[in-house]
C-alpha cells in the first residue's frame, strides 16, 4: 500500500484497507498509510486535534504526547526476542522507557515479569479486561465459534465465560479472508447441526461487501462484541486530563522520545 487513504466504513473493503482500519472508521475519522507524517497531516486537514496511533510506538516520524504499551496477561512477551525471532518489534527496554504506561488485558500472569520491569521503572501499570458490549442473551442455542485473529482462543474464552453453549470452534490464520468453500462449509455445518454461528467483529469486518457464500455467511453470522474495561477507569482519565491541561498550556511535544 502506498500513499494516504482516508478510509470510508461504507464503501471501503476489508481487503481494500483491512479489517481494523474498518472497525475504526465507523468510530471517528481514520486514515492509513505507509508514511504516518503524511497520515497525521491528512488527519489534520479534516479538521481532528487528536490522533491515537494504532501500532505506532516504535515510529520515529511523530512525537508522541503521551504512550501506551499493551500486553495480553495470558501470553506475555513470548520469547522476548525481536522479530524475526520473537514477536517484540524493538528491545524492550528502550520501549518501556518512552511509555508513560503498560496496559495489562487481562487476568493471566505471563506478564508479570513484564509488570516488575516496567514498575521498577516508574511506569504506570493500568489493569484491564475485555467484555462483552451487548446486552444480549448468548446462552439460548448452540454455537459454532470462527475466528480469524491473532488467538482465536481468546474469543473463545470470551464466549466460555458467558457460558455460551459453544459446540464446535473453527480457527482461522489471523486477518484471514474468507473464501466460498470457507463460508460454505461454515454455514452447512452450523444447518447440519442446529448451530448458531457467531464470530468477532474483525471477522465481520472482513465479510463486509463479499459477494456469494462470504454474503450469506455475514447474513447469518452474528458479531460478539467487547469493549476494554479498565479496573481503575479513573487513573487512565486522570492521564488523558492531565495530558490535555499540558497541551493547552504548552502545546504538543516536539521531540522524538
Amino acid at each position: 500500500m502506498t500513499g494516504v487513504r482516508l478510509v470510508s466504513a461504507v464503501l471501503d473493503k476489508a481487503a481494500m484497507v483491512g479489517d481494523e482500519p474498518l472497525l475504526l472508521a465507523a468510530i471517528g475519522p481514520t486514515v492509513i498509510g505507509r508514511d504516518r507524517a503524511a497520515t497525521a497531516k491528512r488527519l489534520v486537514e479534516t479538521g481532528i486535534d487528536l490522533i491515537i496511533m494504532d501500532d505506532g510506538f516504535q515510529n520515529p516520524r511523530l512525537a508522541k504526547d503521551l504512550s501506551f504499551v499493551v500486553v495480553d496477561s495470558d501470553v506475555g512477551l513470548g520469547n522476548g526476542r525481536v522479530v524475526p525471532a520473537g514477536p517484540l518489534r524493538a528491545p524492550l527496554q528502550p520501549q518501556l522507557r518512552r511509555a508513560d504506561a503498560l496496559i495489562v488485558v487481562g487476568e493471566g500472569t505471563a506478564a508479570d515479569p513484564l509488570v516488575r520491569s516496567a514498575a521498577r521503572g516508574g511506569r504506570v501499570i493500568l489493569r484491564a479486561r475485555l467484555t462483552p458490549a451487548a446486552d444480549k442473551d448468548w446462552q439460548k442455542t448452540p454455537i459454532l465459534a470462527f475466528a480469524g485473529i491473532g488467538r482465536p482462543e481468546k474469543f473463545y474464552q470470551s464466549l466460555a465465560a458467558m457460558k455460551a453453549p459453544v459446540a464446535k470452534t473453527v480457527s482461522f490464520p489471523d486477518h484471514h479472508r474468507f473464501g466460498e468453500a470457507d463460508a460454505e462449509r461454515l454455514v452447512a455445518h452450523a444447518d447440519a447441526a442446529g448451530l448458531r454461528l457467531v464470530t468477532t467483529e474483525k471477522d465481520m469486518a472482513r465479510l463486509a461487501g463479499e459477494s456469494g457464500a462470504p454474503a450469506r455467511l455475514r447474513e447469518r453470522a452474528e458479531a460478539f462484541p467487547v469493549v476494554l474495561e479498565f479496573d481503575n477507569p479513573a487513573a487512565i482519565a486522570a492521564m488523558l486530563e492531565g495530558l490535555a491541561r499540558r497541551v493547552d498550556s504548552t502545546g504538543p511535544r516536539s521531540d522524538q522520545r
